[in-house]
């Protein structure tokens, strides 16, 4: 099977068993009770997790899922593509929106300007840090005298 072959292949599983999600990053999963067909897909695909869901009531199977989120979602649907309906590309296209819009606003609110020297800056998660830049930091420029 040739690489085109393969992502159309791949295209048409994820196209009726996968879904494409928006929590903090995009999430792609792909769930499915065959486990040969999800190790054949994520082999396809070259990335992401594969975890085992138990069932959920006596005469259910248990099933199989392959995940990836993150950036690399973006590549991975790239591959997948040329091979999609509209309706799933038009979902793709949503989320990946509001990943960006999503994005925007955490640099936004992660601005700052450092007490110290002025410079403008992108924060961390330490909100003690926040008020200087990582050069003052370091440097000891924060600490007053």
């Amino acid at each position: 099977m040739t690489n085109t072959q393969a992502f159309a292949w791949a295209a048409g599983l994820f196209e009726g068993e996968g879904t494409i999600s928006f929590g903090v990053s995009p999430q792609l999963r792909l769930t499915m009770t065959d486990e040969e067909v999800v190790r054949r897909f994520a082999e396809t695909i070259g990335e992401g997790g594969i975890c085992e869901i138990p069932a959920q009531q006596h005469n259910w199977r248990h099933a199989w899922c392959w995940y990836k989120a993150g950036r690399r979602v973006e590549e991975i649907v790239g591959k997948l593509w040329p091979f999609l309906g509209e309706r799933r590309r038009t979902q793709i296209m949503d989320v990946l929106r509001r990943y960006d819009v999503y994005l925007a606003d955490q640099c936004i609110k992660r601005t700052r300007t450092c007490e110290a020297c002025g410079e403008v800056f992108l924060s961390g998660y330490n909100k003690h840090a926040a008020r200087w830049c990582r050069a003052c930091w370091r440097s000891g420029r924060n600490r007053r005298s």
